[in-house]
């Protein structure tokens, strides 16, 4: 297993990222989703889950309304599909997020493993897929969270560590925002601190 050497820093994300030689032909992840914390009524937005190449999405978005009130979404999108957003997580709940292609498909799917619930959205595959970012995605300002733990992170079927991914804390400037934790053993585990907003 080749771990992560260095952390990196980004402004939009926190979590890893591994871009395999081989490509992606699949990406896997389980999470709690988190508490976020609404209670200074500013308009916040992050997702928990998968993104590949910036195009194909299988995430929980969170969000504040600017109101104090804070809302838990399903977020799916393919490449050249479609797109879903919509409600049926709840904070707390365990959900396992995936994303697969085969020569035929590209599918990206949302499961709640605590109620069952699950979502799923597919098209033909666009071409080759290179990078799977792992972790908490923001597009926004990042709400207040506490603690959110990742496991049975998997790439190509393996273990996340094996593919050697690059470990990203998030931050702006010298503030960081959200840390990545080093990868849990056997490579496959990781949690996300809330540290500050900005």
């Amino acid at each position: 297993m080749s771990a992560a050497a260095a952390v990196s820093s980004q402004l939009t994300f926190a979590g890893y990222t591994a871009t395999p030689s081989g490509g992606i032909a699949s990406a896997s992840a389980t999470f709690k989703v988190p508490t976020i914390s609404c209670a200074d009524d500013n308009p916040y937005l992050q997702e928990f889950g998968i993104d590949i190449d910036n195009a194909q999405y299988s995430t929980v978005l969170t969000s504040c309304d600017g109101a104090g009130n804070a809302t838990y979404e399903f977020n799916l999108r393919t490449n050249g599909g479609g797109s879903f957003t919509g409600p049926g997580v709840s904070p707390g709940n365990t959900v396992l997020a995936s994303i697969w292609q085969t020569t035929s498909t590209i599918e990206t799917r949302l499961t709640d493993e605590t109620t069952g619930v699950f979502w799923y959205d597919s098209a033909s595959p666009t071409g080759g897929l290179s990078s799977a970012s792992i972790g908490g995605i923001n597009l926004g300002d990042t709400p207040p969270f506490t603690k959110v733990a990742f496991s049975k992170c998997q790439v190509n079927a393996l273990y996340l560590g094996y593919e050697g991914p690059t470990q990203y804390n998030q931050t702006s400037g010298s503030t960081t925002l959200v840390t990545a934790s080093r990868l849990g053993s056997p490579g496959d585990s990781f949690k996300l601190t809330f540290k500050h907003e900005i």
